[in-house]
């Protein structure tokens, strides 16, 4: 969850907006990530589909200005 949203609200409230009334689509995504929606599409199904999966996110990121946030909690 983002900074900022409370700890007691759910997963699914915040991504389909419930409260703020912005839903976290592939679209949303991309216009931050700069990555096409198709792409976070296919990605998301492949790492649904693939058993056993994980996401393993090395050590670049924590290795450039502020990269500790890509892994916080």
């Amino acid at each position: 969850m983002p900074e900022g949203v409370p700890a007691n609200e759910s997963l699914v409230a915040y991504l389909t907006g419930v409260k703020d009334g912005v839903v976290k689509s592939p679209e949303w995504a991309e216009k931050i990530t700069h990555v096409p929606a198709q792409t976070i599409r296919q990605l998301a199904r492949d790492y649904a589909n693939t058993k056993p999966a994980a996401l393993i996110q090395g050590w670049g990121p924590q290795r450039h200005n502020c990269g500790e946030r890509t892994a916080r909690r």
